[in-house]
């Protein structure tokens, strides 16, 4: 079911409400994570001379892709607010264990 924000009135509990939003997220951390990966690719010597360095770098990874994931589902076309919230919440738990596991 698909409600429809009325004219003049955002409702924040509409996904459709935060397009624009879902945009600048995707925009800015494709080119964080972007850059991230190239300076990875220039220094990866020195990476994986460190034993834990590999890991965090693979982490500082993950933190960038987690908003871009999120402004993707943000951007999905016609979802509701139940869809959203389990695609929020299994990115989260995907990412963190990851990151934290």
């Amino acid at each position: 079911m698909i409600r429809r924000i009325e004219k003049g009135r955002l409702n924040g509990y509409e996904p459709e409400a935060w397009f624009e939003f879902g945009v600048g997220i995707i925009g800015a951390a494709a080119a964080l994570a972007g850059l991230l990966f190239v300076a990875m690719s220039i220094n990866i010597e020195r990476i994986l001379a460190l034993p834990k360095l590999p890991s965090r770098a693979g982490g500082n990874v993950v933190l960038f892709v987690l908003p871009l994931l999120l402004g993707i589902w943000l951007l999905v076309p016609g979802q509701g607010t139940t869809a959203l919230g389990f695609e929020v919440l299994a990115t989260g738990l995907v990412c963190g264990d990851f990151c934290c596991g």
